[in-house]
């Protein structure tokens, strides 16, 4: 069997059959596969649908979204298997590597208004915050397993819970 790769860079078009009725359309808008006419295009893919393509081991190209964690996550450190995760530290005489933590790696994140929680862009981020790279299916593998499934967002899903009354303040730390 052979396996789909989803690049989410592209438009993604979904064929709809049948005619579109008020009740459908409620549905299909709650499922998050919303219908137009003849097709449904958008670009990305809904959580119900990342956990499909993650579980039938699918390549999930392109990747945008976040994670949810609590917030004593931040103070400790990023597993050697993700990207640019240690940096040189000591002398030119002495250099030696070491892991970044969390806080350092993902500089793209909010803290939750209650302190309690933290909502990090999947993705290693420059000191201006910005994305660095194309988050691999690798990449997004190695997040998923750190921090699993049902912590992971799809991006429309990570911009409502950021735009959320439970992250509303926006402040950066």
């Amino acid at each position: 069997m052979t396996n789909k790769i989803i690049n989410l860079g592209e438009v993604i078009s979904t064929p709809v059959e049948g005619n579109v009725t008020e009740e459908r359309l409620v549905e299909a808008f709650n499922n998050g596969d919303f219908d137009r006419l003849s097709s449904f295009e958008s670009s990305g893919i809904n959580h119900e649908q990342l956990i499909v393509a993650i579980e039938a081991g699918d390549t999930i190209e392109d990747f945008w979204g976040g994670v949810e964690s609590t917030v004593a996550i931040l103070e400790t450190k990023v597993p050697t298997e993700f990207p640019k995760s240690s940096i040189e530290v000591g002398t030119e005489a002495e250099p030696k590597k070491e892991q970044m933590k969390w806080k350092d790696y993902a500089r793209n994140y909010v803290v939750s208004l209650d302190g309690t929680t933290v909502l990090f862009m999947i993705g290693y981020t420059d000191s201006n915050k910005n994305l660095c790279h194309k988050v691999t299916n690798e990449e997004l593998r190695l997040w998923i397993s750190k921090f699993t499934i049902g912590k992971t967002t799809v991006w429309r899903d990570y911009k409502t819970l950021r735009a959320s009354s439970k992250y509303s303040n926006n402040e950066e730390s």
